[in-house]
């Protein structure tokens, strides 16, 4: 999509080229808009010229990271014309095979497509970019389900395909199987409920950033908190120091069991005091001209679009609350300053990337103040500023560390971070968290 990224891949030996001759713009193309339907025209349409070519293919969306070779899982099932990612949030197997074949009436996500080239599923991916090219008010993903799905339905109950997990779609015509969620991951099943931890998976094949709340910049810091995003070395190693923090949250609000709406006051308790912690987290860091990091944040809830009336989203496999749960899940990065300039994802000090020059340089803070100039405090406790990361046991209020100056603007900021309360029924209005202050 852009000028340097083709570079790269050539640079690194890898056939590619440059969708921007099509018309595709190369920016940030923003989900669901003009431009953005237009790329994925040019994406289908490209898929059939490389079928029509005679090869296998995988088409995989820009937003997916795949972390080992899936071509040899995917050769696995050469009866198979499509196989396909799922949308659907619980398993229904555990041995690395593919979904059971009942898994097909959820969602088909084609952010991670495999079709072989055979003259029957060809013949399907030409109909689809044919319905995608009539017009741009369209999502390629809903035109490839309904595809799936018309005609005579799908066939997942006869034996000799459902024995090995195979179903018929298409009209019949084709041969089909749901890539298994716990390791051809989406958002939900990567990210949030980590499910290939669960199951005992060394990795996942893949991490797709679906079911994520702040565009790009929440998607980025999704795969920066897993470990896979691979940023410039002064990422991991800036001029300026850090300073991290854990909020300390009491046992009688992070404790099982979660029972559903019953427990709303408890989530948002438990939400209050984090975004409290987070705004105070962010204030010293700034006034110590330091960068902030994320500590481990917990949900009670999940998050959604819609309703959810056991605080999870309906036929999801997620247990309550969620230990390590993604940021955007309770902030909005994209109301934030660039992340990069101003924090770093909780795994941050665990990353290989990091050098050991800041992971072994840390300091235990203690910081009792009233006010004044916070540098100097520091200095008077003896402790060491040259030290790369600030460990603090606890974070004064934003009104004892920021100048009277500073805090209007720094309280509009922190209005404007908080996310959205996740179970509001279905076509209500969202609820926003709100920031104490």
């Amino acid at each position: 999509l852009d000028a340097e990224a083709l570079t790269d891949l050539r640079r690194r030996g890898y056939q590619a080229f440059s969708m921007a001759a099509q018309g595709v713009q190369s920016r940030d193309l923003g989900w669901g808009s003009q431009a953005f339907k237009k790329a994925q025209q040019v994406k289908v349409r490209m898929f059939e010229d490389v079928l029509r070519l005679g090869f296998d293919a995988l088409l995989a969306d820009i937003d997916a990271v795949f972390l080992r070779d899936p071509l040899p899982y995917l050769r696995c099932f050469p009866a198979a014309d499509v196989l396909v990612s799922s949308d659907h949030l619980h398993n229904s197997t555990t041995d690395g095979g593919l979904e059971k074949a009942t898994s097909a009436g959820a969602t088909m996500n084609v952010g991670m497509l495999y079709v072989r080239a055979r003259p029957a599923p060809l013949a399907m991916v030409a109909n689809w970019s044919a319905q995608c090219s009539k017009n741009l008010n369209f999502w390629e993903q809903a035109i490839f389900n309904s595809l799936a799905k018309d005609g005579r339905g799908l066939d997942v109950v006869t034996e000799a395909l459902a024995a090995r997990r195979l179903f018929r779609l298409y009209g019949r015509a084709l041969t089909g199987g749901i890539l298994p969620v716990s390791l051809f991951c989406s958002g939900h099943t990567g990210f949030v409920q980590r499910m290939h931890e669960r199951l005992g998976y060394d990795r996942p094949y893949a991490l797709h950033a679906t079911f994520q709340y702040s565009g790009t910049r929440g998607k980025k810091h999704r795969f920066r908190e897993a470990k896979v995003w691979v940023d410039p070395p002064e990422y991991y190693n800036p001029s300026k120091g850090f300073v991290r923090y854990q909020p300390h949250l009491p046992e009688n609000l992070t404790r099982k069991p979660w029972v559903g709406v019953l427990d709303t006051p408890r989530h948002l308790r438990l939400v209050t005091l984090q975004l409290a912690a987070f705004r105070d987290g962010l204030a010293i860091a700034k006034a110590l001209g330091r960068i902030l990091i994320m500590p481990r944040l917990v949900c009670g809830y999940d998050r959604y679009w819609a309703g959810m009336p056991e605080g999870r989203i309906p036929g999801s496999a997620l247990e309550l609350p969620i230990w390590g749960c993604p940021m955007d899940h309770l902030i909005e990065l994209e109301r934030l300053p660039p992340p990069e300039d101003i924090l770093r994802e909780h795994s941050f000090l665990d990353n290989p990337r990091t050098p050991e020059a800041v992971r072994g340089s840390v300091a235990k803070v203690a910081l009792p103040t009233t006010g004044g100039d916070v540098a100097a405090d520091l200095r008077a406790a003896g402790v060491d500023l040259a030290v790369r990361v600030l460990d603090f046991s606890a974070v004064p209020k934003y009104t004892a560390v920021l100048p009277a100056a500073d805090r209007a603007a720094f309280e509009v900021s922190m209005r404007r971070a908080p996310g959205v309360f996740c179970c509001n029924p279905k076509g209500a209005p969202p609820i926003p968290y709100k920031m104490p202050l």
